[in-house]
Formats: C-alpha cells, sequence, structure tokens
C-alpha cells in the first residue's frame, strides 16, 4: 500500500490517474472519500497498467485561485506602466517588432536559397 499526505491538488491540471480529479469536485473540507479509478492501459509503470485501484481521499482544505482584475493596478504592480493602456500598448509594440524582425529573417533567407539556387562555382584542381 501507497500513501501520500498533504498534496496539493489543482483541479484540473490532469497530474492523477484520469477520473481521479472528477470524484473530487464536490467534496467539502475534512470530507472523507474513496475514490475508484482504473490506470491507463498505456501507464508508466507496467505493473499497475489497466489496473484498478482504491484511493482513500480526505479534503483538509480547499483553496481558490483569485486572477487579479486587469486595470491600472495591475499595471503597475507587474510592470513600470502607470495604466492599463501603456502596459497593452508596450507588449503590441514588441509583438510588432518580433513579427516584422521574423518577416525580414525569412526575406533574407528566402534571397540567400534563391542565389545559393541560381549560383555555380568553378574550383580549380590543385596539383598536389
Amino acid at each position: 500500500m501507497v500513501s501520500a499526505q498533504d498534496y496539493e491538488l489543482t483541479i484540473g491540471s490532469n497530474t492523477f490517474i484520469p477520473g481521479f480529479e472528477e470524484q473530487i469536485i464536490g467534496m467539502n473540507k475534512g470530507e472523507e472519500k474513496e475514490i475508484e479509478v482504473t490506470f491507463p492501459e498505456d501507464y508508466q509503470e507496467p505493473s499497475l497498467a489497466g489496473k484498478k485501484a482504491t484511493f482513500k481521499v480526505k479534503v483538509k482544505d480547499i483553496k481558490v485561485k483569485e486572477i487579479p482584475e486587469l486595470d491600472d493596478e495591475f499595471a503597475k504592480d507587474v510592470s513600470e506602466f502607470e495604466t492599463l493602456e501603456e502596459l497593452k500598448a508596450s507588449i503590441r509594440n514588441r509583438i510588432k517588432e518580433k513579427n516584422d524582425q521574423r518577416a525580414k529573417d525569412e526575406m533574407i533567407d528566402a534571397i540567400l536559397e534563391k542565389i545559393a539556387q541560381n549560383t555555380s562555382i568553378d574550383i580549380p584542381r590543385t596539383n598536389d
């Protein structure tokens, strides 16, 4: 029997056996439950592949991830900009610059490839 304590599981992370997380959803803090799952046929540990397993689970705590508001305060916290619009404009400019540079690099590569295809060089023989 294998045991793990105080494991922090993020619902939606798909880090456990398929079907495990779905059975945790709806449980409350302090609640205990037996969860039955079947290991996938292609599981990394061959001795467990395709086998059924029962896990005894107790929810010790429930945390909720809070996504911050996209506003000027957020922009100040994560960048040197004072407003969200300034941050967005900076991001747009960086993306445009990268795309422009990539297009330029691709054009140069295409030109060099054409030159190489249409160029022949006579290499004289040397008398050793």
